[in-house]
C-alpha cells in the first residue's frame, strides 16, 4: 500500500484549534504543547534553568521552534514585541505551542504548509484567548509558513 492510499484510508481526527484567518485560509492545530511559565523574568538572559531558557529563547530568538521540535519548522510568537517591550517583570502563567498545518502554498512543492506559533497567556482557558487569537487570524501564513511532505 502506497502513502498516498494509507493517508487516504486514515480518518483525520478533529483538529485541537481550527480557524479561518484573515486571508481566508483555514489553519489546523495537529499538534500542541501547554507548559507554565514558571514567572520566568522577561529581562534576564540567563537564567540558570531549563524552563526558564526555553521560555526566553520563545521571547527573545528568531527561530523559537528549534527548542521545541527537532524539525526546524519556520516559527513565529504572537505579541512579540509586546512581551520585549513591556514594563511586566514577568511572563503570562501559561506558554502555548501548536504546529499547524494548512493546504500548500505551492501545490506542486508538499502536501501541506506548516508554522510554529507560541503565545503567553495568564489563563489556561480558552486555550487560545481573544488577544491571542486575534493575533493568530491576521498572521502572514504565506510569507511565515513553509511547504512540507
Amino acid at each position: 500500500m502506497s502513502a498516498k492510499q494509507r493517508d487516504q484510508r486514515i480518518p483525520m481526527p478533529e483538529p485541537l484549534i481550527d480557524l479561518q484567518i484573515s486571508s481566508g485560509r483555514r489553519i489546523m492545530a495537529v499538534q500542541l504543547h501547554v507548559g507554565f511559565t514558571y514567572g520566568t523574568y522577561t529581562k534576564i538572559f540567563s537564567a540558570g534553568d531549563r524552563i526558564s531558557e526555553i521560555n526566553l529563547e520563545l521571547l527573545w530568538s528568531e527561530y523559537p521552534a528549534k527548542v521545541l521540535w527537532e524539525r526546524e519548522f519556520p516559527s513565529v510568537l504572537l505579541g512579540r514585541h509586546h512581551y520585549q517591550v513591556t514594563q511586566r517583570t514577568s511572563l503570562p502563567v501559561y506558554k502555548v505551542t501548536a504546529l499547524f498545518e494548512s493546504a500548500p502554498l505551492d501545490e506542486k512543492a508538499g502536501r501541506h504548509s506548516s508554522l510554529v506559533v507560541s503565545w503567553f497567556q495568564d489563563t489556561a482557558k480558552p486555550l487560545l484567548n481573544r488577544e491571542n487569537r486575534k493575533l493568530l487570524t491576521e498572521l502572514d501564513w504565506e510569507g511565515l509558513a513553509r511547504d512540507f511532505n
